[in-house]
């Protein structure tokens, strides 16, 4: 299946590199970018699959979010807080839109701006299409080529946000 394919991708992303220590992976969470038929659970491209890597996946709940959402981001920060982008503009419970180069925090009860596209100058057409947590920074990627200050990314590179600091990772 599709989330076998990127258990899969996962693990082998998780191997060892010569001089670096490796975490034991305990969970792979996927949002897809279809509707996944799982068995029990059927996960539509607004929800977020976890796999705990011992047969049981499950549908994590990351709030009220619209059926017409696409979410394309998604990251657990250390406490528990999920970070979520769209790939299209969500109004979010509570009344906040999200758009597709931002990425929102949500507790559980809450949703809050993480990281503020339009705040840093960055084109409507740039989406935010993967993050990750790297310590207390954010790594972000984008669907388009952008310039943030004098630094030039492409759509593959991984973006180091740190302290309102963008970087080539």
């Amino acid at each position: 299946s599709s989330l076998q394919t990127l258990v899969a991708a996962a693990l082998a992303l998780g191997a060892a590199a010569p001089g670096r220590s490796v975490t034991a992976l305990s969970e792979v969470s996927v949002s897809p970018d279809t509707r996944l038929m799982l068995g029990a659970p059927n996960v539509n491209d607004e929800d977020v699959a976890a796999d705990n890597l011992s047969g049981t996946v499950s549908v994590v709940s990351i709030g009220a979010i619209p059926a017409e959402a696409e979410l394309d981001a998604y990251a657990v920060r250390p406490h528990g807080e999920q970070l979520l982008s769209f790939s299209t503009t969500v109004l979010l419970p509570g009344g906040a839109t999200a758009r597709p180069g931002d990425v929102w925090r949500y507790d559980g009860v809450t949703y809050a701006l993480e990281f503020d596209a339009a705040a840093v100058g960055l084109p409507d057409a740039a989406n935010v299409d993967a993050v990750a947590v790297y310590g207390s920074a954010l790594l972000l990627s984008f669907d388009v080529s952008l310039d943030i200050g004098a630094v030039h990314f492409e759509p593959e590179d991984l973006v180091l946000l740190d302290g309102g600091t963008f970087c080539m990772f």
